[in-house]
């Protein structure tokens, strides 16, 4: 957390998925252009991403974690978020697989998503969509996507963002 006070209209942000910081970047800059400071808590699992992420935004707070082990309470002292940002992985939901067998936990990190959104009050999110992520499917017992159920796991994702009373 970091030690800045916060004015009254600094804009309080997480980026989950942060990579090296193009959605926060974007985010910063739009602040910018309002006139607004954002307080901005990166999280990312991958060391190297969090470094990258580090020197391009040294003024933000970094997390080297998982986001699904991440409490998302413990990052900010109040529960209460504008906006959430992220990227989960596409590699594995993507045309780059090439239709290969998947990795079901990797192709979960929309979900954790949820979780974060679930726990935290958050006004405004956006989460990088990536096409394929639209015709995503449950994966049968050889390890690919079924072909005959596409799309379901994408509409299941989104009723659970209706039930938590945001629109899509």
């Amino acid at each position: 957390m970091s030690d800045r006070r916060r004015r009254d209209d600094t804009v309080r942000a997480v980026d989950l998925f942060c990579g090296a910081g193009g959605l926060s970047w974007g985010l910063a800059q739009a602040c910018e252009h309002l006139d607004r400071d954002v307080e901005l808590a990166a999280v990312n699992h991958w060391e190297r991403a969090i470094e990258t992420h580090e020197r391009n935004h040294s003024w933000a707070d970094h997390y080297h974690a998982k986001v699904e082990e991440l409490d998302p309470r413990s990052v900010f002292e109040t529960e209460r978020v504008d906006i959430l940002v992220g990227g989960p992985q596409c590699t594995h939901h993507s045309n780059a697989r090439g239709g290969r067998p998947v990795n079901e936990q990797k192709r979960a990190s929309p979900w954790h998503v949820l979780d974060w959104l679930q726990k935290l009050y958050v006004d405004h999110f956006i989460i990088e969509n990536v096409q394929e992520f639209e015709n995503r499917s449950p994966v049968g017992a050889d390890g690919t996507p079924m072909k005959s159920k596409k799309g379901e796991t994408f509409d299941a994702w989104i009723n659970a963002l209706h039930s938590l009373g945001y629109n899509v």
